[in-house]
């Protein structure tokens, strides 16, 4: 996974900053045109992390593009890049914390001679994992 971030975080960088920003910007002449044209696609394609993961995506592609118009500077918004996807994805799992990114499902079960209602959610190692318990005041 730390390889997969670091490769996201540089290779992304050299072509929509390096290169697709500086191509556009010189063929535009404008450089906030240049930033939407290169944060459009750079947005979709993380099309796999649903409409949440579009936005953020585009949030951080804006930040990426004005760091890199003020530092001008590929290694600084490499750098930003790949530990924007490193801390949720390599640093909290390895401290114990789930990956919020990961999908849960949530299983409601009745046990009947407990009569509990119990919810629960698969954990990204496919354990179930009760989250909450409570008694039902069904007879």
């Amino acid at each position: 996974m730390a390889i997969t971030v670091l490769r996201a975080g540089v290779t992304e960088e050299v072509f929509y900053r390096g290169h697709a920003h500086e191509r556009l910007q010189s063929l535009t002449g404008r450089r906030s045109l240049a930033v939407v044209l290169t944060i459009i696609p750079f947005a979709l394609f993380h099309f796999r992390q649903g409409p949440a993961g579009i936005l953020i995506a585009g949030v951080m592609g804006l930040i990426l593009a004005l760091i890199y118009l003020k530092r001008r500077s590929l290694p600084a918004v490499m750098f930003t890049h790949f530990t924007v996807d490193f801390v949720p994805n390599v640093l909290l799992p390895l401290l114990g914390f789930s990956n919020s990114a990961c999908r849960r499902d949530r299983r409601f079960t009745i046990t009947p001679e407990r009569r509990r209602l119990t919810a629960r959610r698969r954990a990204p190692c496919g354990r179930l994992i009760s989250i909450a318990t409570r008694r039902s005041d069904a007879s």
